[in-house]
């Protein structure tokens, strides 16, 4: 995310394993879209083809 001041935070981080325990590999984010009223945010990853739907406030 961004702050109001222009700072850069992580509101985000991939935990889907997709690798092993041993060799573990983290799901890539491939895509962001909202919802048409700007309450939920939904982002996929790439691996294995997960959608989540995150609700805000995003103003």
């Amino acid at each position: 995310g961004v702050t109001r001041r222009g700072e850069v935070y992580a509101m985000a981080r991939g935990r889907q394993n997709i690798g092993t325990p041993e060799e573990p590999e983290w799901g890539e984010f491939a895509g962001v879209a909202f919802s048409p009223d700007g309450s939920t945010m939904y982002v996929n990853c790439y691996t294995p083809g997960t959608t989540f739907a995150v609700t805000g406030p995003w103003c």
